[in-house]
């Protein structure tokens, strides 16, 4: 018997081939193609990994490393089905291993198969908090929440308590025991009837409360409309800096915002660039960076930002206007006039 490392999602452990002795060749054949394979998907040739492992397992039909390796390109190439299959070959040669049942776990999530997903879970749970918090999760979103309830409570009395928990545990009493909870509609009434103090008041009082969901902070700050910033933009701005939720999407997009108000381009184009790091299709933050660039005078860039940037925009959004505006706005300044043009007949089929 001979042993050879496999990568189990970041981690080495050795797992043994049912084949010849050290010096034969066919097993020098098969860890040499599985470790080709290995090479192959580092360097994003699926396909080719695909056929390796394939011609691996021709000689190798037991193997459970190679059904796992098969099942993970199979992953990324979306071919959810012969997937799952890959894993459940792997996980039939080596029971309830957890780097295997992780992998049907994540393509189940994948697949949307909740009726599959929530066994491998339940299993999953059974060896590591991580997963039982996973499963108090599964069974809030699947309205569950007395199963959630009992899952958390033996969480909880077995490890020590966390903040992502406790989110869990106010949420579930809200769920569990519905009560007057944060009132959008006062917050939208005040900002359309322009009460911008009330307003700013019920935003500092939510977003520094240590009882309010971070789901609900969040829906407040997506409701900040563009003349609520442009009348209070350092009152609001102070206020999203104390609320420790500066890593958030809406919350970056907000300062982002705020700062071009303020004239300080080069904060907001700090800002809109950390952002797209975190969040890569939001088309708003191309927005944002496109914008900060043109009052930069940074036309080329701008240009070249703001039309990734259209990729992820949705049909009939309005910020595809803004797009436009700003393309437009770029591409007169670099005088190529062909482009203005492109741009302006664009716009005017928006109407």
């Amino acid at each position: 018997m001979k042993t050879f490392a496999v990568l189990f999602f970041g981690f080495i452990s050795l797992v043994r081939l049912n084949a010849q002795p050290l010096d034969s060749k066919p097993q020098a054949t098969v860890q040499a193609i599985f470790f080709d394979a290995i090479k192959e998907r580092a360097l994003g040739n699926f396909d080719r990994a695909l056929a390796l492992l394939k011609t691996a397992i021709a000689q190798e039909p037991d193997e459970p490393a190679l059904y796992f390796e098969l099942g993970k390109n199979l992953r990324v190439l979306k071919r959810y089905d012969l997937a799952e299959q890959a894993f459940l070959s792997a996980n039939s040669l080596q029971p309830d291993d957890e780097w295997i049942l992780n992998e049907l776990y994540t393509v189940y999530g994948d697949m949307g198969a909740m009726d599959k997903l929530l066994p491998i879970l339940q299993k999953l749970a059974e060896r590591h908090p991580d997963y039982q918090e996973d499963l108090v999760s599964f069974y809030i979103e699947q309205g569950r929440y007395e199963e959630a309830n009992v899952t958390l409570s033996l969480l909880t009395s077995k490890y020590a308590n966390t903040p992502s928990r406790e989110e869990k545990r106010r949420l579930l009493d809200r769920l569990m025991n519905p009560k007057q909870s944060l009132n959008k509609e006062e917050f939208s009434s005040l900002m359309s009837t322009a009460n911008w103090d009330q307003a700013l008041s019920t935003l500092r009082v939510t977003l520094t409360s240590s009882n309010e969901l971070i789901v609900d902070k969040i829906a407040l700050v997506k409701m900040i409309s563009t003349e609520f910033i442009r009348t209070k933009p350092r009152e609001l701005y102070g206020i999203l800096e104390q609320s420790a939720l500066s890593n958030d999407l809406w919350v970056v997009m907000c300062k982002s915002e705020i700062q071009l108000v303020l004239s300080q381009f080069e904060e907001s184009l700090r800002l809109s660039e950390e952002g797209l790091v975190y969040y890569p299709a939001q088309a708003k933050l191309y927005l944002l960076n496109g914008t900060a660039l043109n009052k930069l005078d940074r036309w080329e860039e701008a240009s070249a930002i703001l039309e990734m940037g259209l990729a992820f925009v949705i049909p009939g959004n309005f910020q595809i206007a803004q797009f436009y505006d700003e393309l437009i706005f770029a591409y007169s300044r670099l005088n190529q006039e062909e482009m203005v043009d492109l741009y302006r007949l664009k716009k005017a089929d928006l109407k």
